[in-house]
Formats: structure tokens, sequence, C-alpha cells
């Protein structure tokens, strides 16, 4: 694993979600390596107007275009996360093709919320 990898280009004020986010990019890189391309946070950790037992919202996107088996794997490991996180995680999934398509693309393209 690189130390790009799992490091976050921006901290929290928050510790505990600078933990959670590490430790699951981290966790990412050691089972899929290399598959995890970018994990976004949306919302009022975003914005910074974060309340008490606001949750973490995510959007957590895989390299390559839509791929069922993949994303299967993908989704039991967050839900994995989600249960695990002492923050409340809002996430939602996608393939790269999902946020930035080809022009000539044409296939299924997947998002999928927890919760």
């Amino acid at each position: 694993m690189s130390d790009r990898s799992a490091r976050l280009h921006f901290k929290f004020e928050n510790t505990l979600v600078n933990d959670v986010l590490e430790n699951m990019l981290k966790g990412f890189e050691e089972k899929f390596p290399g598959v995890v391309l970018a994990c976004f946070v949306e919302g009022g950790y975003a914005g910074s107007y974060e309340i008490e037992g606001s949750d973490l919202d995510l959007v957590i996107v895989y390299a390559g275009g839509f791929d069922a088996a993949l994303e299967r794997q993908l989704l039991e490991t967050l839900q994995s996360y989600d249960n695990e996180s002492p923050v409340e995680l809002d996430i939602t999934l996608g393939s790269e093709t999902f946020l930035y398509p080809p022009e000539s693309y044409t296939g299924t393209i997947s998002a999928q919320r927890l919760r």
C-alpha cells in the first residue's frame, strides 16, 4: 500500500471523522488494492456546518465501469463499516463512469445508497 492511498487530503476538526475515513480508506486499499479511486465528503462536514450527531455523507468512486460482482463486494464491505462506525454513514457508491461517463458510454451505471 502506498502512503498516498490511505492519506486524507483534508483533515476535519472532528478527529473521530478523520479516524473513520482513514480506517475505511486503509481497509479498502488492503482489501481492494487500486480499486477505490476517491472518497468525497458531502453535506454538513464538507460545508463545515455539521452539528452534533450529523451523519457523514460520502461518495465513493471505484475504478472502471459498472461491475455487479465487484459492486456487491464493495457494498458488503461498506455495510460492515457502516455497522461499526461511531458516526452514522450515508454512502453513495458508483463507478468512475458514474461521475465521468465517456460520451460514447451506453452501459448501465449504478449508484447505491446504504440505509
